[in-house]
């Protein structure tokens, strides 16, 4: 286990036991006693960040995650979102889809390309479990979100504003 995983351990079983000692810390861990206390205080030092508790919540977020669509799947109802859709260019391609109103992440992926065949992929893995059911679609007008939002999601495709104002204000 690296030192990573140690610390994340230790953050866990500290947060999940509250404030115990080192001793049954370490019995939870199955860490030495030296190891988790050294790990504790590194964490605590740590906090002096005003981002450190961001460190950690990753994993929380998952299990929220596994929770929600926990949640969904046992609902008899289709449960209807308001989806967007786009696609970033940093080193790599990433796709991602979220519900507008919760910001719940429905799709961040790392992939080769954009197209059609590769959306709908993803977006298959990602709604078919969970039986949700799109009111719309907002996106840049990507062509392959576009057919993806027409012919996969039986919905409105609506354009996003960000690139008409960003046009508009060049004009300016």
């Amino acid at each position: 286990m690296n030192l990573r995983q140690r610390c994340q351990t230790v953050f866990k079983a500290g947060y999940e036991f509250g404030q115990t000692s080192f001793r049954h810390l370490a019995q939870k861990t199955k860490l030495s006693k030296s190891s988790v206390h050294r790990l504790y205080h590194r964490i605590a030092r740590r906090n002096q960040h005003p981002e450190s508790s961001l460190w950690e919540i990753e994993s929380k977020i998952l299990d929220y995650q596994k929770q929600q669509e926990q949640k969904l799947r046992t609902q008899t109802s289709g449960v209807e979102v308001c989806a967007a859709a786009d696609e970033t260019f940093f080193d790599q391609v990433i796709l991602v889809m979220l519900d507008l109103p919760s910001g719940y992440i429905f799709v961040e992926e790392i992939t080769e390309d954009c197209q059609y065949q590769t959306w709908q992929e993803k977006l298959t893995r990602a709604f078919q479990p969970l039986g949700l059911k799109v009111k719309y679609l907002v996106s840049d007008r990507a062509k392959a979100i576009v057919k993806l939002a027409l012919q996969d999601l039986g919905t409105t495709s609506i354009a996003d504003l960000f690139h008409v104002l960003y046009n508009l204000n060049r004009l300016i």
